[in-house]
């Protein structure tokens, strides 16, 4: 585009270019036109006197300089070779955009090819799932870092439905003077059963294993058997309870008692704000009654947001309190969490 202007003004200002002269040895001048120069002959087209073939040695020709051109010619020179820089000007970032789209779209690519051969070779035939990873890190008086990891999934073959979760959680803190302490350090995994009895009503098995050395847990094992109502089903918002036995074997720290038989209680919660927004909270309670010193309860709330069909990004909240702890032990914990998954 720059070259055609560049030819564009060269022309514009030839039009207004005055004639060359023939400047013979005698000092004679004539006006005309050169019409060639070669094998030491000039050429030259005169309007009084015509077609004129004279030697080299017998004559010269003057081209005149270019004159200048008029304002309004070079505004118009400059204006359309401004208009052309600007033309290549969008024309390199239009390429060099799409370039860079290019980039994007062959890894984006590259993680959905991956994702669909997990999900072809290694995930089993109707499980879908999210593997996430949670960071964080906090700097005061103290430095505290901390990383999550999670891997859920979920196969619903009405009116079976099965899911799993397997995590692990680890943070710690450092003190000015040096000094370490973790603060969490557990992990753990639970599979859930629900078998569909109608519309409204499922019948839940669940069962789970923790570690958890904060607490001084070394071996907790739960089994829950339950009866689970849909008291909320739409398109865009669910609300199951789930009323539960709950047999437990925790060997920990300070504590004599293994064995507790639990009543308890589970709410679980989803709100879709949109396609690529939700909202999911759940919630437990358990209490021994024989001893209703011997309680537990537990609270997480997540807002996830759908980045991309392969990228979700989450951030939530989580609390547990289990008074069922040794006296050393921690009993309550709670914390805030940053992370991304990604769906399988």
């Amino acid at each position: 585009m720059l070259r055609l202007t560049t030819l564009f003004a060269s022309l514009l200002i030839c039009a207004s270019v005055s004639a060359d002269t023939l400047v013979l040895k005698n000092g004679d001048r004539i006006s005309g036109t050169l019409t060639s120069k070669e094998n030491g002959v000039i050429t030259f087209q005169s309007d009084l006197l015509g077609q004129l073939t004279i030697p080299e040695s017998d004559a010269t020709v003057e081209m005149p300089a270019p004159p200048a051109p008029s304002p309004a010619e070079a505004a118009a020179v400059a204006n359309a070779t401004t208009a052309a820089a600007v033309t290549e000007e969008a024309t390199d970032k239009e390429s060099i955009s799409k370039q860079k789209q290019e980039e994007v779209d062959a890894v984006t690519k590259s993680i959905k090819d991956t994702q669909n051969w997990i999900h072809e070779n290694i995930i089993p035939e109707g499980w879908s799932g999210k593997l996430s990873f949670g960071f964080r890190y906090l700097e005061s008086n103290t430095e505290t870092t901390g990383v999550n990891f999670d891997l859920n999934g979920k196969k619903d073959a009405a009116p079976h439905h099965y899911a799993y979760d397997i995590y692990y959680q680890y943070s710690r803190q450092t003190q000015t003077n040096g000094g370490v302490n973790k603060n969490q350090d557990q992990y753990g995994a639970e599979f859930d059963y629900d078998y569909d009895i109608n519309d409204w009503m499922f019948f839940n098995a669940s069962a789970s294993y923790l570690r958890n050395q904060v607490k001084d847990i070394r071996h907790q094992a739960d089994l829950d058997l339950g009866l689970g109502f849909h008291v909320i089903e739409t398109d865009d918002m669910t609300l199951d309870l789930i009323p539960a036995y709950t047999l437990q074997y925790k060997d920990a720290e300070g504590i004599s008692q293994k064995w507790y038989n639990l009543a308890t209680l589970k709410e679980e919660f989803v709100y879709h704000f949109s396609e690529i927004v939700r909202f999911e909270q759940t919630a437990f309670g358990s209490v021994e009654p024989s001893d209703t010193q011997n309680y537990q309860y537990g609270f997480t709330a997540a807002l996830i947001s759908k980045l991309a069909e392969w990228v979700e990004a989450s951030i939530a909240y989580e609390l547990t309190y289990d008074n069922t702890v040794g006296t050393g032990g921690v009993k309550r914990e709670q914390q805030i969490i940053v992370g991304i998954g990604v769906p399988y």
